[in-house]
């Protein structure tokens, strides 16, 4: 079976996107193979772009922190890139928060957090 949501492997670090509000059993899958992915590959980073969600509920929210609690105990650390305005002040009012978890305004952002260097950098190593 295929995954729910596309994920990248690169450089030990997950790229997960959610692009579309997720039905409550496709969330739970997709929580399940990511904190899979996380174990089988060992994992050090995780991103979890949610520029695509326009809108979150209440079980997304608490899926959302869950994912992110679980990825962390599991020794990867999290960065959370992309939140629209609408869906940070829903889960602020909601009062779901993420402790422990970077934040990013976009996906450059998110992966020059993971490579150590400021947005729009070249990771060490690379050329141009």
């Amino acid at each position: 079976m295929p995954s729910i949501l596309p994920s990248l492997r690169l450089r030990g670090s997950l790229l997960s996107s959610i692009h579309r509000h997720l039905e409550d059993e496709e969330l739970l899958r997709f929580q399940e193979e990511l904190l899979e992915m996380v174990r089988q590959f060992e994992i050090a980073h995780v991103i979890l772009d949610l520029s695509g969600l326009e809108i979150v509920d209440t079980f997304m929210s608490r899926q959302l922190a869950l994912i992110a609690t679980s990825c962390r105990l599991m020794g990867a650390r999290v960065v959370v890139a992309g939140l629209q305005p609408e869906v940070a002040v829903t889960m602020v009012e909601m009062r779901h928060s993420i402790p422990g978890v970077d934040c990013a305004l976009d996906l450059d952002h998110a992966l020059s957090l993971v490579e150590g260097g400021p947005p729009g950098t070249q990771p060490p190593g690379t050329t141009s």
